[in-house]
């Protein structure tokens, strides 16, 4: 028959393992907590940071970046359209100058614009 000492001693090393499996446990979860914490903070702050924007943007035609296209009408959606071929010509006519120097003219804006237009109605 085994003595009572040692069956205890043996309790007592099962118990330090839980101990310490708890502890580890317990601070993984405090990590996972203080996660969940910065993440929650990061996106109020962007919704805050997305409202600001929308905020600034009213009257503009960026302001139509926040709304869906089915949501327009149709003198905002040409508004729009006008908008995003000026931005269009902006980028190539910068492209133009930095990447292909002078010699080279630019793309035309209107004729890519045209064909994606002429895709979406069919």
């Amino acid at each position: 028959m085994p003595k009572k000492g040692s069956r205890s001693g043996v309790r007592e090393i099962n118990d330090e393992g839980k101990k310490e499996r708890i502890v580890l446990l317990q601070s993984e979860v405090a990590q996972l907590e203080r996660k969940a914490v910065m993440e929650e903070e990061r996106a109020k702050h962007n919704v805050q940071k997305f409202k600001e924007l929308e905020k600034e943007s009213r009257g503009m035609v960026g302001n139509y970046l926040f709304h869906k296209e089915e949501d327009l009408n149709l003198e905002e959606l040409l508004e729009y359209y006008q908008e995003l071929k000026r931005v269009q010509k902006e980028i190539i006519d910068q492209l133009a100058s930095t990447s292909m120097g002078p010699s080279m003219p630019p793309p035309h804006p209107s004729s890519s614009v045209q064909h994606q237009v002429k895709e979406e109605k069919r």
